[in-house]
């Protein structure tokens, strides 16, 4: 099974230079050595707004902003994550902090740990309303 990488500025490059020869969206997949569907998304998601035309530096830059904006915020500002960290520096558990927090007015959270591809994560949650 092929993992799922995000296209590079690189491979945009590539697609802008192959698509100028005038190669269709099959042609240029073949000459990638990657999917039709992936060529034929990239294409679709990432052309001009004005004219149409897909250009790599936009086409990144267009992927790039959609790909942060879709990210889920977090509901801790960078301060009371910074918080959460001192305290898991100093081997308190994940519930004691939720606890500290929850006691000192900070925020009503949960924390859990959870897998992230190869890293072990944080997550904050709301517990629900009992």
């Amino acid at each position: 099974m092929n993992r799922y990488q995000h296209l590079t500025a690189d491979v945009r490059h590539q697609i802008t230079a192959i698509r100028g020869l005038y190669y269709s969206q099959a042609e240029i997949a073949k000459a990638m050595s990657r999917s039709p569907s992936t060529i034929s998304r990239e294409l679709r998601r990432n052309v001009t707004r004005h004219d149409g035309w897909y250009l790599a530096e936009k086409a990144h830059s267009y992927a790039t902003a959609r790909r942060s904006s879709q990210r889920r915020r977090s509901w801790l500002s960078s301060n009371q994550w910074h918080q959460v960290e001192a305290l898991l520096k100093r081997k308190w558990s994940l519930e004691q902090v939720s606890y500290t927090l929850k006691e000192q007015g900070i925020c009503s959270i949960r924390l859990a740990v959870g897998v992230c591809g190869k890293t072990a994560c944080i997550a904050a949650f709301f517990p629900p309303e009992s």
